[in-house]
């Protein structure tokens, strides 16, 4: 056997593997290395060996872009030009603030989710910044103002339907049992809201209709 030939061999294939594994790849400083653009408009996502890239539509050319970009598969976080497929939160580009789920915009998702800027109302996957009202996520219900959960607010909100809710940092308290009092006066409040069925007594407060008539005879 021709010991020589056989070690030449192996060496070229080693070779030939770390050529293709660092071609396949592309790492931060080269991603770094493509022009920056700051537009997801007339870019594309494609993969370029083991990576996925952002590129332009017009021509193919790579670019550093990072934001949320587009392709045939749905929209995608990218962070310097490739996709970063652990990422879970809210990221933006020229259309909107929008859900992603382990890198991929998630157009079902509706609910309030968080950023490094705050906590988000999400419809259909994009932040609402024209909500106001409650919205709910796994740790409650939520008073939202112009999207944003508002964690200063506190007191009493009346929805739509007329209930009265108490709120406290920003939280709709549904077990709360007490009496709050607004502009309007004082009220009894149980199971969170309002109780105006309620007339009687309540921890020496007289009520009447909901409302602190004063003290109980």
């Amino acid at each position: 056997m021709n010991w020589s030939a056989v070690l030449v061999s192996v060496l070229l294939g080693v070779l030939l593997f770390l050529g293709v594994f660092f071609l396949s790849n592309t790492s931060p400083a080269e991603a770094r290395s493509y022009p920056i653009v700051r537009s997801c408009k007339g870019l594309t996502v494609k993969q370029v060996g083991k990576s996925w890239v952002t590129m332009k539509k017009s021509n193919g050319a790579r670019v550093n872009y990072t934001g949320v970009a587009e392709n045939s598969n749905g929209w995608w976080r990218v962070v310097g030009g490739v996709v970063d497929f652990k990422y879970t939160g809210i990221a933006e580009n020229d259309y909107g603030w929008w859900r992603i789920e382990n890198g991929k915009v998630d157009f079902n998702a509706d609910g309030v989710f968080q950023n490094f800027h705050g906590w988000w109302k999400v419809q259909d996957g994009k932040v609402d910044f024209g909500y106001n009202g409650f919205a709910d996520n796994e740790n409650g219900t939520w008073m939202i103002r112009n999207g944003k959960v508002d964690f200063n607010y506190g007191g009493l909100y009346m929805t739509e339907d007329g209930v009265w809710h108490y709120i406290e940092n920003g939280k709709v308290l549904s077990n709360y049992e007490g009496i709050i009092a607004n502009n309007h006066g004082a009220w009894y409040v149980k199971n969170g809201t309002v109780q105006f069925g309620f007339t009687g007594t309540y921890h020496g407060y007289a009520i009447q209709n909901g409302k602190v008539a004063g003290k109980a005879a």
